[in-house]
């Protein structure tokens, strides 16, 4: 796709939830927005947009990935503050979802916006020419449907609904502000009742709803039957539906019921009585503190989750329902492998998951010409807009075509023509992941969709080079190599650390550079802390310092490595993961990587080199002929990691100094490892240099003073443990470069010894195992 011209400011008309996080992620990206809404305060017209504003800066999680973006959002009204609209290359409205207030707002701010200015309507599944019936004819041609979805920093999918008369290159202005600036991922949708997403993922909502009753099964029983087993959110079905708010749920089924007069299903959106009774009393999900779920205190103030019976609509103490096809589908990594295993099972879940897949692959196969213009768009809206590892052609391919169809046919699902088609093509999707059939339409704005990069998974199948249980080799092309960790539960262990340590060795020899990522959810959760546990509980500590050894000579190999190394991360990546992030010579990360060294909440500290690479990084940051306060860096330093802080994203990241100014940022993380061997092609067509190995200046006993000084403060004052006393006596003897004198120069090695005898140490303590084992056990700190 050719680049478009740049939006460079835009009106958004209402500052409700959806209007207000718009403006907030166009902020994010640089864009400067007016946001506008009813004066219902004649003292204080803007009230509806600042209140929105300041809402903005308490919402967990947070909705900017830098905080300075808020200043980019000017509030307004739309009753002062009308010519604003004329300064705005887009005018996007997204108010209330009333199809007459829309229409009477447009026919307001209609006079007001350019003749060449974009205009779209957010929303969630109103009919966009009935929203355009107050247009004139050549306003319908810059107008549009664009979608998004709650929360919108963090979720994937913008649906675009153009006219058929909507002019192509606009839409292809938004696919391109999408795509490139959002990191959106762009599906076009027909005008159709709740488009793509919300059209199927309603219907699997109501069909796992419907089954539950049908078969007498609880809540938590549809949880885990409809949650990661089959490929869903850990949120499943009624998690889900509390998030986004029982009483928004009842608004779009019915809305569908409604407006989808043609489906055949329609009746299959009618929402049962216990949730409209939920509703009616006021249950309506997270934002009221009940819903299907509930939270209360234990007698020991504790906080208890408690479940809805549906059938008394009484709450109980939640229960944990185990199913062998559960627990076997569990243990694949690998989602195809996963949701198989799963639906191959012979117990009430897998009976239960499978009539509920079936019910959904044929649905999506019913409506989706209805609703779509290719078969890709109906599976990335799911993937995107709903968070299914596979959309519903693609599980059909997973399973076996032919024997899924034939599955279908015996369950009793209708199936349209096109599928012949697919049978005739074997599939789907080719072995290169292209849809077999062309898209059945062209929707204004089709042909300038890029083209879906290689997921990991392909890598992994197609390009394997050589293969251990830690990580996998890969040939990602124009001889780059791909390091692709796959540990179970993204974590690192011994057997990480010798496949970084051999796919170095091999692309110093015979590859242009290596790009280091992960197959997992998250980049990293850091060191395999169970096996840290077994070790030292069994009396073998001597690995732990082996395997400690191991990774700090390989993070060594890493940040000196004779070949560029871009390390690509994403999601979780803490504590060896961000070491790793530390040491490498060039970084590549998600704009949602949450790096940080949290070692200090399992009684430790960083082991592997992270704790030496902070100081490194922070000394090497002053200019060289500036004054150095020693002291100063080190307190900076010694609080980052005693505190730690897990960065927010990547623009916080390279705030507190994990991401340093030439690292890269990928908007969308799909295109990581494209862009990632992009950084590496780079730098080896500029004539990669090695990093030079430099003597580093050591704080020394004289700053190592003052930090246990204000140490001990805090320990008097009772605002730390004697553990954390211990633990941060030895995080400052490591920072300072131990008890010499303050400016000594030292190599790396020296502080990499002080801090592996004082991880080592730590890792010995009972209080620290404790930790570990709190940790471990309920995925929370222990301060003891």
């Amino acid at each position: 796709m050719k680049p478009q011209p740049a939006i460079k400011r835009v009106a958004i008309l209402g500052a409700g939830v959806m209007g207000a996080q718009i403006a907030a992620r166009l902020a994010d990206a640089g864009i400067p927005c007016d946001l506008l809404d009813l004066v219902v305060d004649e003292k204080d017209r803007n009230q509806l947009a600042l209140g929105a504003l300041k809402r903005l800066q308490e919402m967990k999680p947070a909705p900017f990935y830098d905080a300075q973006a808020l200043y980019l959002i000017r509030p307004g009204n739309l009753e002062d503050h009308l010519e604003r609209i004329r300064e705005a290359d887009w005018v996007l409205e997204a108010i209330v979802e009333d199809l007459e207030a829309k229409q009477n707002l447009w026919k307001k701010v209609l006079p007001y916006t350019r003749p060449d200015a974009l205009l779209s309507t957010n929303t969630s599944g109103l009919p966009i020419a009935r929203i355009a019936e107050v247009f004139s004819p050549e306003d319908r041609r810059r107008f549009m449907g664009t979608h998004f979805f709650n929360p919108v920093r963090y979720m994937k999918l913008l649906e675009i609904i153009p006219l058929p008369e909507t002019r192509p290159e606009l839409v292809e202005r938004i696919i391109w502000l999408g795509e490139k600036q959002l990191g959106k991922g762009i599906v076009l949708a027909k005008d159709a009742p709740n488009f793509i997403a919300n059209r199927i993922g309603t219907y699997a909502f109501q069909v796992a709803v419907q089954e539950m009753m049908k078969r007498s099964l609880s809540v938590e029983t549809m949880d885990v039957i409809t949650g990661p087993a089959l490929g869903h959110p850990k949120s499943a079905t009624f998690r889900t539906l509390d998030l986004v708010g029982l009483d928004t749920y009842v608004h779009v089924a019915d809305n569908l019921r409604q407006a989808a007069q043609d489906d055949e299903d329609r009746q299959a959106f009618a929402v049962p009585d216990f949730i409209r009774r939920l509703v009616e009393e006021g249950a309506l999900g997270e934002k009221a503190g009940r819903g299907v779920y509930r939270r209360s205190k234990g007698p020991q103030g504790e906080t208890v989750i408690e479940a809805l019976d549906w059938q008394s609509l009484s709450y109980r103490p939640q229960e944990k329902p185990r199913f062998a096809s559960v627990g076997a589908a569990l243990k694949k990594a690998d989602p195809v492998e996963r949701v198989k295993t799963f639906l191959s099972g012979d117990d009430e879940a897998a009976e239960v998951a499978r009539a509920i897949t079936y019910r959904v692959l044929g649905y999506a196969a019913r409506r989706a010409k209805e609703i779509a213009p290719s078969i890709q768009a109906v599976d990335e809206a799911m993937r995107w807009g709903f968070n299914w590892e596979l959309g519903p052609f693609q599980l059909w391919d997973a399973l076996g075509f032919k024997e899924t169809l034939e599955a279908l046919r015996q369950a009793g699902e209708a199936l349209p023509d096109w599928i012949r088609e697919v049978e005739a093509k074997g599939g789907f999707y080719d072995e290169k992941g292209q849809p077999t059939l062309p898209a059945w339409e062209e929707i204004p704005g089709l042909k300038a969709l890029s083209p879906r990069p290689y997921p990991v998974g392909h890598y992994l199948r197609e390009t394997k080079v050589w293969r251990t249980d830690d990580a996998t080799l890969v040939d990602l092309g124009e001889d780059v190599a791909g390091l692709i960790l796959h540990g179970e539960k993204d974590a690192l262990n011994p057997g990480t650390f010798e496949a970084l340590a051999r796919a170095i060795d091999e692309v110093e020899a015979s590859w242009r550079g290596l790009v280091v990522a992960s197959a997992g959810e998250n980049f990293s959760v850091g060191a395999n802390l169970f096996l840290v546990l077994m070790a030292v509980q069994s009396g073998a500590v001597d690995q732990v310092e082996e395997a400690t050894r191991a990774f700090q000579d390989v993070n060594m190999k890493l940040k000196y490595a004779r070949r560029p190394v871009v390390v690509a991360v994403h999601g979780l990546t803490l504590g060896g993961g961000a070491e790793m992030v530390l040491a490498a010579p060039a970084v590549q990360a998600a704009l949602e990587s949450y790096i940080g060294l949290v070692e200090v909440g399992a009684g430790l500290i960083p082991g592997g080199g992270g704790t030496k690479e902070r100081w490194v990084q922070a000394v090497n940051q002053v200019p060289p002929d500036a004054p150095v306060d020693l002291n100063a860096l080190l307190q900076w330093v010694f609080q980052t990691i005693a505190l730690a802080r897990v960065s927010t994203g990547a623009v916080e990241a390279r705030l507190l100094g994990y991401l340093g100014p030439e690292d890269g940022i990928s908007v969308d993380r799909d295109r990581l490892l494209q862009d990632a061997r992009r950084r590496v092609i780079l730098m080896d067509e500029e004539g990669y240099q090695p990093r030079l190995r430099v003597p580093i200046p050591v704080a020394g006993k004289e700053g190592k003073a003052q930090l246990l000084l204000a140490v001990d403060e805090m320990w008097r004052g009772r605002q730390i443990s004697d553990h954390d006393r211990l633990i941060a006596t030895h995080l400052a003897h490591v920072l300072s470069g131990g008890d010499l004198p303050a400016g000594t120069l030292v190599d790396e090695q020296h502080f990499l010894d002080l801090e592996r005898e004082a991880f080592i140490a730590l890792v010995k303590e009972e209080k620290t195992q404790a930790r570990m084992a709190h940790l471990l056990q309920t995925g929370k700190p222990l301060r003891n």
